[in-house]
């Protein structure tokens, strides 16, 4: 019989094993464009880890704006602060005059080309991998 299996009677329990939290993979989130290099840098990087990693390609699949305001939130940072200022949207939209904050993120929305990458949040927190040593930073801060 295989082992965690018992049998009583006519009945088979079956034993559950539940791993503890520390044990299961994390999760993250990388916002990804593969055309860029320190992207697929740190793609490359978390792939080699035990995580569990959803992949966010935000230029065919723009983040809403709540989705913004969360990654900004766990960044600590504001939209102006994860604008890229040398797109080409940057500049035709006027980007180095004033906007509020909700105009910045409707902005980045519809132009995602002017978020930063890439972009990897995890459970608590978040981290631009400009250099790949912010994220190792982030995930070695998640395990403690």
């Amino acid at each position: 019989m295989p082992a965690g299996i018992d049998t009583i009677g006519s009945c088979i329990h079956t034993q559950v094993l539940i791993a503890e939290p520390s044990l299961m993979p994390k999760k993250v989130t990388i916002y990804h464009n593969p055309q860029c290099s320190k992207s697929r840098a740190a793609m490359a990087y978390l792939q080699q880890l035990d995580l569990d990693i959803t992949v966010v390609e935000y230029l065919k699949d723009a983040p809403a704006e709540k989705s913004i305001e969360a990654i900004l939130k766990k960044l600590n940072l504001s939209a102006r602060e994860i604008l890229r200022t040398g797109e080409s949207q940057y500049k035709s939209l006027q980007l180095d005059k004033p906007h509020s904050e909700a105009e910045l993120i409707d902005l980045i929305h519809h132009n995602p080309i002017l978020m930063e990458r890439p972009i990897v949040v995890t459970r608590h927190g978040a981290a631009i991998g400009r250099p790949l040593t912010n994220i190792i930073e982030l995930l070695e801060d998640e395990s403690d």
